[in-house]
């Protein structure tokens, strides 16, 4: 009990959110988007609300879930490895992945997945894999950062061909724009440019699927 006491005592005290801690702009971006990701939170409950009352007649992509999920795992692997360590991202992710696992088991059971669908759920299960076992951490989140901006853009192409936003909640895109546009200053104040240029690149897409739900929720 000792050892895991001092372990987790080493692991906080190596975050650079513990060792910037005071009146700064790393301090105030970390309280902020932990602050935010309960704001998060609620979006990511109210899609999967959606996502069970429509069922098979949600306009939702599997793959952008998948890519989701992936990205989170893998983000986690991220922020815990000693070289890319900030409190941010595990706390983001140990509190935004459960959710989406009622999101997932909503698609499996209502939507049919086709073969991309399949071969991205495989291909994330081995991201995550390599990412947690292996030194690559960095390269991972590259590559499921790039795989989830790309499950975002389908969906909002998906959207835009459909001409419908049944089974998406507004709040889902809406409070991930507000929240990843607050995760450009964080990993600004923290050094870490590679979460601020993700997040900018995310803000973007979340603000267009925001734009398409006012577009087509009458339709």
């Amino acid at each position: 009990m000792r050892d895991i006491d001092m372990w987790l005592r080493e692991f906080i005290a190596s975050t650079p959110e513990f060792q910037f801690w005071g009146w700064n702009l790393a301090t105030g971006a970390f309280i902020v988007t932990v602050a935010l990701t309960l704001f998060q939170l609620h979006g990511l409950i109210q899609q999967a609300r959606a996502v069970w009352k429509e069922r098979k007649n949600a306009d939702v992509s599997p793959v952008m879930f998948f890519t989701f999920f992936t990205y989170f795992l893998v983000f986690l692997s991220y922020s815990v490895s000693a070289a890319h360590r900030n409190g941010g991202g595990i706390v983001n992710t140990l509190i935004l992945l459960w959710p989406q696992l009622f999101i997932l088991a909503a698609l499996v059971k209502f939507k049919p997945l086709n073969r991309s669908a399949i071969l991205v759920a495989i291909g994330g299960i081995v991201l995550v894999a390599v990412s947690a076992l292996t030194s690559y951490q960095m390269v991972c989140y590259y590559i499921a950062a790039v795989a989830m901006f790309g499950g975002l853009v389908l969906q909002a192409l998906e959207t835009i061909e459909r001409k419908s936003v049944k089974g998406v909640a507004l709040s889902f895109p809406l409070t991930f724009a507000i929240v990843t546009a607050a995760w450009v200053v964080y990993g600004i104040a923290i050094g870490d440019f590679l979460i601020g240029g993700i997040a900018f690149a995310y803000t973007s897409v979340y603000a267009w699927m925001v734009i398409l739900w006012f577009a087509y929720r009458r339709r």
